[in-house]
């Protein structure tokens, strides 16, 4: 039994003992501590990619929730700049969707899509 107490007492685990683990138990972001210089590979060497669908992947397994409160437009490019998705929600008219896709499909970075253009009659001030 002083085997088994210091077992329980051991400060860790690895990665495959503590996600294939068979007894069920849920882990939140607190439960888990990663210290540095503890893993055996590079950086370079994880690869995040996940597929949403069998022709869409994701470089990071993100997924922004279709809420209104969520995503529109906004949050769909700023997710899909770090390599997720957003998905626009449909708590609102077909018309109001289809622009939302159209801003989020027209989006390219460093270019304004909708810019504000003044005729040479305008002045300063307009």
């Amino acid at each position: 039994t002083k085997k088994r107490e210091n077992a329980e007492l051991e400060d860790g685990c690895t990665a495959e003992r503590l996600f294939r683990s068979s007894t069920g138990q849920g882990y939140t972001y607190n439960d888990i501590i990663i210290h540095p210089g503890h893993v055996h590979f590079a950086v370079n060497n994880v690869d995040l990619t996940t597929h949403l669908t069998t022709k869409v992947a994701l470089q990071v397994p993100f997924v922004a929730s279709p809420m209104d409160t969520v995503c529109e437009a906004e949050m769909a490019i700023a997710m899909a700049l770090q390599g997720a998705i957003g998905i626009i929600h449909c708590n609102m008219p077909v018309e109001a969707q289809a622009a939302h896709v159209r801003k989020v499909k027209r989006f390219r970075r460093g270019f304004i899509v909708d810019p504000v253009v003044l005729g040479p009659d305008h002045t300063l001030v307009d």
